[in-house]
């Protein structure tokens, strides 16, 4: 089955909480973009803990890494508003080695 790489996009639902959204990228295992992008979305969601819970989570790009690129570790990526979104943004997707050429732009 191959393996998937997947960046996500979440807000907090808690208006109180001192980050407004986050990035992650995470590995699965999947026959299929889409089914990955579900993977990692329900995965994020089963696991997160902080504050009031999550008001929006997507999925922003999806690929295939190359064989020999270690599987990424768990964490999270932490913004405060969307300038600093999209600076983090291109920031992961400067790092991660075979990611999309352009994240999408996000919408305040």
């Amino acid at each position: 089955m191959p393996r998937f790489r997947v960046l996500i996009q979440g807000e907090s639902a808690d208006p109180e909480a001192d980050w407004f959204g986050f990035y992650a990228t995470r590995d699965h295992d999947a026959n299929s973009e889409a089914d990955a992008e579900t993977i990692a979305i329900r995965a994020i969601r089963e696991d997160w803990t902080k504050g009031g819970g999550l008001r929006l989570t997507r999925a922003l790009a999806c690929w295939r890494p190359m064989p020999w690129q270690p599987q990424m570790k768990a964490g999270c990526s932490f913004y405060t508003n969307f300038a600093e979104a999209q600076a983090e943004a291109l920031s992961i997707e400067t790092e991660a080695a075979n990611a999309p050429s352009e994240v999408r732009a996000l919408k305040p």
